[in-house]
């Protein structure tokens, strides 16, 4: 799915960032063709999450009225100082709060290029099985991108029990998702906004221009993975992986799509303690893509 349409009305482009496990999913369903270079955006199933029940913390709530956490005055500071200006956590635990200013802030620091390209972070009533998604979007004030999370499950204490799952090899080596905890979904997320933010440059593309020729140009590239696809196909073949391979060296959810790939690769490589091969070196290419471009400027 390319746009979801969510609770408050906007787009956000990408189906989504990222999804939750599920068992029937087949990466050798051709979505990356490593024989041929082809880049595109794959539709794709939605995919079921395995839920555990709530951990035996309950919430403090009246019987007729659940009270809503509200977004952390001290992280709402933090994320002003990063130039974030329109942030709404409501809903969020207070620890999964803290965690995403963490994720943030250290991508912010690891990529200085994304300082005044995020235009929001927010809740929203996304697709079932969807935890959050990132992309473009066209406000009153032009072109600008967002971050949105699901308020289902980032309202539970057990998001990251069920996220656990998804970070266990199954018999063959492989992971579901490479993003470790909502630290991982977080950096996942930005990672898009980095393939994002390399295409609205290659367009001259940018935050608060009105051109909307170029913004669905940059909409167009970035559904069809354009960038990234060269980038994350190349580390294949240096490492001579196949798609069964990629699906072990990176996850299985990395082999959707060359765009999930990418976002995959920076997830780990940034979650990570020891990022493997293929995570290091779709990180060296993406580096020297933004110097060297940034050197033709």
């Amino acid at each position: 799915m390319i746009i979801n349409k969510v609770s408050n009305g906007e787009n956000c482009v990408r189906g989504c960032g990222f999804m939750s496990y599920e068992d029937s999913f087949e990466y050798e369903s051709e979505n990356i063709e490593i024989e041929n270079n082809s880049s595109g955006s794959i539709e794709s199933e939605m995919f079921f999450v395995n839920e555990k029940p709530e951990q035996q913390i309950a919430d403090k709530q009246l019987f007729w009225k659940k009270e809503e956490i509200p977004t952390n005055p001290e992280l709402l500071e933090m994320f002003h100082e990063m130039k974030i200006e329109n942030v709404d956590l409501t809903g969020v635990k207070d620890i999964w709060q803290f965690k995403i200013a963490k994720a943030t802030a250290e991508m912010y620091e690891n990529y200085p290029e994304l300082q005044g390209f995020i235009g929001s972070i927010s809740t929203a009533k996304l697709p079932d099985r969807v935890y959050a998604c990132a992309g473009p979007r066209f406000t009153k004030d032009g072109f600008s991108t967002q971050v949105l999370l699901s308020k289902d499950y980032f309202s539970k204490n057990n998001l990251e029990w069920n996220l656990a799952d998804q970070e266990v090899a199954n018999f063959r080596g492989e992971k579901w998702s490479a993003a470790n905890g909502v630290e991982g979904i977080l950096k996942h997320e930005t990672a898009h906004l980095l393939h994002l933010k390399m295409l609205a440059e290659k367009e001259g593309l940018n935050v608060g221009e009105f051109d909307k020729e170029k913004y669905r140009n940059v909409i167009e590239q970035f559904q069809h993975n354009e960038i990234v696809t060269d980038i994350c196909f190349q580390s294949m073949k240096e490492l001579n992986l196949d798609k069964s391979g990629l699906a072990r060296e990176l996850s299985i959810y990395g082999c959707k799509d060359f765009g999930e790939c990418f976002a995959e690769a920076i997830s780990e490589y940034e979650t990570s303690d020891k990022p493997r091969r293929f995570a290091t070196l779709v990180h060296e290419k993406y580096i020297a893509y933004n110097t060297n471009n940034a050197e033709n400027i």
